[in-house]
């Protein structure tokens, strides 16, 4: 087949002459849809790199629908998940058989904060069973208690070692949710990088890497990771601009010299798509994520100058966690009295205790005092984590008995009343 302009030109092959097939003239708009598919499926596959990774059977029936599905499978590849989230349901609109959309969508969301909807993860349950077991098991993962998704993805990924994106479902839940189940976030590096080596131009890969390899303070990794983002980028949508500003934002936070990644922060932030983004205000309390907590004071106390209650709420709240992370005890007293001026909902009474002694000496679930990070993480988990329902096959919480035999940093902290004294107090345990 060869395309010149507008015009196609196909050229049969296998011997066959042309003249030797028979179609019904009644026939001719289902032999058009046909070849049109084939043809189509056959252009995809040789160029995107979710092509080989996915059943035949999954894919949607119809010519339109297939159009309408790839179109969105190329966003997803290239990590422009509001345009990839957009096109999904326009192919699911156009052809009912494309469950497989649905699934994608429900991926899609993920990174767009969205929750899942139930019927689409109930329709894609009911079709999962149609796959190849490896296909089968990693959508199925999603839906176990994470201990069993661990295991399941591993268990995908090492199952076939060639595909790619059973190492990146595997890397992206040990990054994101694997210190939940006692992983280091270090152990989500090979997997993305094996994700990456095996299909490079699956961009989601290079994100994750760089934000890993950041966050782990390889600075060599990182940057190698944001080189291979940009060169085998597309024009990215709003959202993906926002995640690679962060991505940059926090390399210069974790590796170059503080003058540098100040001057890096008040030119991205002041970038006019920055200004116009409705995410921009979640910034600073994702920066912590990189371990740069002065970046996340910096970009804060840009927020907090804000015309916008929401903007001045987020960079409050990113200056006490970078104050918690920093030691700088101090200062909270000062940020949560600010903080309780633009944002007074309950929930944020936590965050403003008359003192940090009596806090954590009245709190029943302060952690054990193993090192500063301990005491930090107190505080840092009030803002950051989200309530959610008890998980099938969770863990149960230790019982009274083990938590009262081991000091927590509230007794050690109430004995000590600087705030010297008391990082001194969590070192030595």
């Amino acid at each position: 087949m060869t395309v010149t302009g507008g015009d196609v030109g196909v050229r049969l092959t296998g011997g066959i002459p042309a003249s030797e097939f028979q179609v019904p003239l009644e026939q001719w708009p289902a032999l058009r849809d046909s070849l049109d598919y084939q043809i189509v499926l056959g252009v995809w596959a040789g160029h995107s790199p979710l092509a080989g990774s996915l059943p035949a059977r999954a894919l949607p029936h119809t010519f339109e629908g297939l159009i309408r599905f790839l179109e969105a499978e190329q966003f997803f590849a290239q990590a422009q998940w509001e345009r990839a989230d957009s096109a999904y349901r326009v192919a699911e609109a156009t052809d009912s058989t494309c469950w497989i959309c649905s699934w994608r969508i429900t991926e899609a969301g993920r990174w767009l904060s969205r929750a899942p909807d139930p019927k689409r993860v109930r329709r894609v349950q009911v079709h999962a069973d149609s796959l190849p077991p490896l296909y089968r098991s990693l959508i199925r993962a999603a839906q176990l208690p994470l201990r069993d998704r661990l295991d399941t993805l591993r268990a995908v990924a090492e199952g076939s070692r060639e595909f790619f994106l059973g190492w990146f479902q595997l890397g992206d839940e040990l990054f994101h949710r694997g210190p939940l189940a006692a992983h280091r976030r270090s152990e989500a590096i090979p997997a993305f990088e094996r994700a990456a080596r095996l299909r490079p131009d699956f961009r989601p890969s290079w994100e994750h890497l760089a934000w890993a390899a950041t966050a782990e303070g390889d600075s060599g990794l990182a940057a190698s990771a944001l080189d291979s983002l940009e060169s085998h980028s597309a024009a990215p949508d709003p959202f993906s601009l926002e995640l690679r500003a962060l991505l940059k934002v926090g390399f210069a936070w974790r590796f170059l010299p503080e003058s540098a990644a100040a001057r890096i922060t008040a030119e991205i932030s002041g970038q006019p798509a920055t200004q116009s983004s409705a995410d921009f205000g979640a910034g600073p309390r994702m920066l912590p994520t990189f371990d740069v907590p002065r970046g996340a004071i910096a970009l804060g106390e840009i927020l907090e100058h804000s015309s916008s209650p929401d903007w001045r709420r987020s960079g409050l709240i990113a200056q006490t966690l970078g104050a918690v992370a920093l030691g700088r005890l101090e200062r909270l007293h000062d940020l949560t009295h600010r903080l309780s001026e633009v944002a007074p909902e309950p929930e944020l009474e936590l965050a403003r205790p008359r003192s940090l002694d009596e806090h954590f000496a009245r709190s029943p679930h302060a952690p054990p005092c193993r090192g500063p990070g301990r005491v930090r993480a107190v505080h840092r988990r009030r803002f950051v984590s989200r309530r959610r329902p008890p998980t099938r096959g969770a863990r149960a919480p230790r019982s009274d008995r083990r938590r009262r035999s081991r000091p927590t940093c509230g007794s050690i902290l109430s004995r000590h009343r600087t705030s010297a004294a008391r990082r001194v107090a969590c070192q030595n345990r």
